[in-house]
């Protein structure tokens, strides 16, 4: 649960960093503003797709953003070594 408060804290002050709200952010990732709430408070994991859709909105790069907010493409996806956890 640590690293969904961490991306939270991160993500929030990324996008108010650039000025965006969560509906201007979530429009240029492709997602509705509930779904990046949901991101940003730590409810729901982030696609790759959308890892790299909010780097380009934040102006970073996607290896930068990963590493800023602790992405793991394994745990966010919610398998563990190379199995889907139950």
């Amino acid at each position: 649960m640590r690293t969904r408060k961490r991306k939270k804290s991160v993500l929030a002050e990324l996008r108010l960093s650039k000025g965006l709200t969560q509906t201007q952010t979530a429009f240029h990732a492709g997602i509705s503003q509930d779904h990046y709430w949901r991101i940003e408070n730590g409810r729901t994991p982030m696609s790759g797709t959308v890892l790299v859709a909010l780097a380009d909105a934040y102006g970073m790069s996607v290896d930068r953003l990963r590493r800023l907010i602790g992405w793991n493409p394994n745990i966010e996806n919610g398998k563990r070594n190379g199995r889907k956890s139950a």
